[in-house]
Parts: C-alpha cells; structure tokens; sequence
C-alpha cells in the first residue's frame, strides 16, 4: 500500500472509536463490581475476610482495576479539551461529577437509612448530609473533579516540559500517598493521579496508534509474559493496592512493587482488550465499558439488594452470592439505564436538560472511567 494510501486508513481507524479502550473499560467495571461483591460479602460474614486466600485475591482486583480506569479516564481529557475548549470543558465536566456526586449520595445514603437493619454499613440522615466523607465507591468523584481541574489548569499536551512536570508531580503525589485512604473528599485515590496524568500527558492519538500497531505476536507475548509476572507479584509479594491497604505493613518496598505491579496490571489489561476487540464475541463486553458511569453509580446498590435477597432466602453459597451479586451489580444499572432512557429521564446519570444519557456521548465516561472526556 503506498505510503500515503496508508496514512489515509490509519487516520480513518484512529477516527472510528476502538473496541479495545471500550473492551478494556468493561474488565475494569467487572472487575470493580467483583471486588465490591467480594468485600461486602466479608462484612456480612458470608466470606471469611481475614484469610490470606481472601486478602490476595483482593489484592489480585485492587492492584489493577482503578488503574486502568485513572489511566482512560485521563486519555481523551486532551482531544476533549481541544474540541469543546479547556475551560467550557472543565465546567461541564466537573459540574457534572459534582451533580452526581451529590445526588448518589443522596440516594445511596437514603438507602442505607431505610435499610439500616439490613446493610452492612448503616448511616443516620446526619451522616447523609456530611458530603465531606464520600460513600462507599463515590469516593471516585470528587477525584475526579481535582484530577480533572489540575489537568485543564497544567494542560501537559502543550508541551513536552508540561507533560514532564505533570508526570514527576503525579508521580511523587501517587508514591507519597500510595495506599492510603484518607476519606476525604478529593483527598482518597492519591495513589492514582500518575496513572491518569499518564494518560494525559499520552492522548487518546497515541493510545490508539499504538494498539492499531501492535500485531498479533506481539500482544499475545505481552500478555502471557504480563500475566505471569503479575501473578507472581500478586502472591508472592506483599505488594500494596494504590487506593486501600488490607492490614499488611505499607513500607517503601510494598509501594514500589505496587506501582510496579499496578503498572503491569494495566499493560496487561491494554494488551489482552486488544486481543479480544478481534472478535466479534466481546461486543458485549465493550457495550459494558461503554456504560461504566451508569454501572459504577448504582452497582453497589442493586448488589447489596441482591446479598440481601439471598440472605433471606435462606441461600448462604458464597459462589451464589459472588455471581448473582456481579450479575446484579453490572447487569441491573443497564436496566435502569434503558429504562431511564426511553422514558426521556436519563438525569439519574446525566445533568439536567440533557436528553441524552452519558452513557451515549461521544467520548468514554468512567471510574471511574467514569469518566473521561
């Protein structure tokens, strides 16, 4: 092919929006919901939440799963910016994750007070009120409105002393505060910010030309060779998750192998997501990171709901309750979603005004990515 013939047909593919972002974003929202069933499933004395299995196969989902989403939702923050303008960018943007923010909290919170017998982690209607201490997996975004300001405010892709000084500062920031959980809003996922500023100071260009790139070879060694040295810094290491410790010593060789192993996870999941946008068979998996905003607001409640219904059906296998709960978290936010939707009510995920729900937009959303541009 000549070699204008093939600038022509890459700049078409890197127009048309790639399966292995979308695909990738599904494993993490999976991975996400996995770890919340796992975890509430400990607080309800339905797993034992202090056995060394347990912890590692937490560790297994932490040490990935946010990374990957701070990484994407960092990627298309620059082609965001240049098409709506930095600052009309920034507004919409963190108005509408402050808009959320306060409106799941409104909702999971009345929840847990109308349930307070049932849930693990009851709250009072003070409690409610105290947007200061995020609920559950909010947490994610206040962060996301400080990660977003600083990245319009610095704007790394302007040039390459930016995109370095951004990086460095993330960097110290996420090695600092590498596992730790302050819950404060804007204060939790410290740890993430060299991941998503990664992500920014990278571009969604770049991400994609890289994965039209890589062949077939290459990606599968990438992965089995990934795989495995994530496996083995998993469990036989005390590597420390970005966002939360488990009880275990935090020390500086912890936080090193973490982010190594963070880093890892994410190449991991980059490479395996670009094998899988080959086939056809994972189109539903991409239709999932498609709608992680909507999966990653109300997951936590339709899985609780679902333990709950168990509980009291009498049905105490722990692989029921991980597998109903996961299909609940994930599958039962879609419902709402499509129903919301053809109802013209979309606003449970999207400013008001908009008939259009996030989950349709022309960029990714998140976290989470909830997320990005």
């Amino acid at each position: 092919m000549p070699p204008v013939a093939e600038r022509h047909r890459d700049a078409g593919v890197l127009r048309r929006r790639n399966p292995a972002i979308d695909i990738a974003r599904g494993i993490a929202i999976i991975a996400i919901v996995l770890g919340h069933v796992d975890r509430g499933l400990a607080s309800a004395h339905l797993l034992d939440g202090t056995s060394a299995t347990f912890g590692d196969w937490d560790r297994f989902l932490y040490l990935f799963h946010v990374a990957v989403f701070a990484f994407l939702a960092g990627v298309f923050v620059r082609s965001a910016a240049a098409r709506q303008g930095r600052w009309r960018y920034l507004v919409s943007r963190d108005g509408l994750f402050l808009y959320l923010y306060v409106l799941w909290s409104f909702i999971e919170g009345l929840t847990k007070v109308a349930t307070a017998k049932l849930v693990n982690t009851p709250t009072s209607l003070l409690g409610v009120l105290d947007l200061a201490r995020p609920i559950g997996q909010l947490w994610f975004l206040p962060w996301l409105i400080v990660v977003t300001a600083l990245a319009v405010l610095v704007a790394p892709w302007r040039s390459r002393p930016r995109a370095a000084a951004a990086l460095l500062g993330s960097a110290v920031v996420s090695l600092v505060f590498w596992g730790s959980d302050p819950a404060w809003a804007g204060l939790q996922g410290l740890g993430l910010w060299v991941f998503y500023f990664a992500g920014v100071a990278l571009g969604s260009e770049a991400l994609m030309s890289a994965l039209v790139a890589i062949r077939l070879v290459p990606a599968v060694a990438i992965t089995v060779a990934g795989s495995a040295l994530y496996w083995l810094s998993v469990f036989t290491t005390d590597a420390t998750p970005p966002t939360a410790v488990d009880g275990r010593p935090v020390t500086v060789a912890t936080v090193a192998l973490g982010f190594f192993t963070s880093a890892v996870g994410l190449v991991v999941v980059l490479a395996v997501s670009h094998l899988l946008a080959s086939t056809r068979a994972c189109d539903w998996l991409a239709f999932v990171g498609r709608h992680t905003l909507q999966i990653f607001l109300a997951s936590i409640t339709f899985a609780s709901g679902m333990r709950i219904i168990l509980s009291k059906a009498g049905v105490d296998s722990p692989g029921v309750h991980v597998a109903l709960g996961t299909i609940a978290g994930v599958a039962l936010p879609l419902a709402l979603w499509w129903l919301l939707d053809r109802i013209a009510f979309p606003w449970l995920f999207a400013l008001p005004g908009r008939r259009r729900t996030v989950g349709r937009s022309a960029g990714p959303v998140p976290p989470g990515s909830v997320v990005s541009g």
